[in-house]
């Protein structure tokens, strides 16, 4: 908070209310996570006005570019976090934000000729340092799904995105 306080201060921001735009349907508990924002926002000197939205006119003002903040949600699709970085931070631009850094694409761009899923996300923790020391992304953590399995439960195959393979799915009967 004591740095974000100095940024702010910094920045030549006034106090002037800077809207942030909320899906009320993808997120779970979206309104206290947003009321929790705006509180930690208020705290550093940010005026923020939180704009509930359906997720069709959410995703519209995101595409657009027609927005200030928003809180959006990025799951790993097929099991690989890559997928998602390449659609947040490439050169389409797909959010207009207007970020660009050349040592990232580089990065992402090699990282997608890269077939090992292991050598994949070990080269994503450079790509994402540069997102974390420099762009305007702040990464929350919400777990969508959570199971708990009996131990006389056997075959069944959880991946990162969310996809069960039950095919083998087996209880064990004693």
């Amino acid at each position: 908070p004591e740095k974000a306080k100095e940024l702010i201060a910094a920045s030549g921001y006034n106090g002037e209310e800077i809207t942030f735009m909320v899906s009320n349907s993808v997120h779970s508990r979206a309104a206290e996570i947003a009321q929790a924002i705006q509180s930690w926002a208020q705290e550093v000197g940010l005026n923020l006005k939180v704009e509930m939205l359906e997720q069709a006119t959410a995703s519209e003002k995101r595409r657009s570019g027609n927005y200030q903040i928003g809180i959006a949600g990025s799951p790993q699709r097929n099991g690989d976090a890559f997928n998602m970085y390449t659609q947040d931070f490439s050169r389409t631009d797909q959010f207009h934000t207007g970020y660009v850094n050349e040592e990232l694409f580089e990065k992402l761009d090699d990282i997608s000729q890269t077939v090992n899923i292991e050598e994949r996300s070990e080269k994503l923790k450079d790509a994402l340092q540069i997102v974390m020391d420099e762009y305007v992304f702040i990464f929350l953590f919400q777990a969508e799904e959570a199971i708990a399995m009996k131990p006389e439960i056997t075959g069944l195959q959880l991946y990162t995105d969310g996809v069960h393979d039950n095919r083998y799915l087996q209880k064990i009967v004693s």
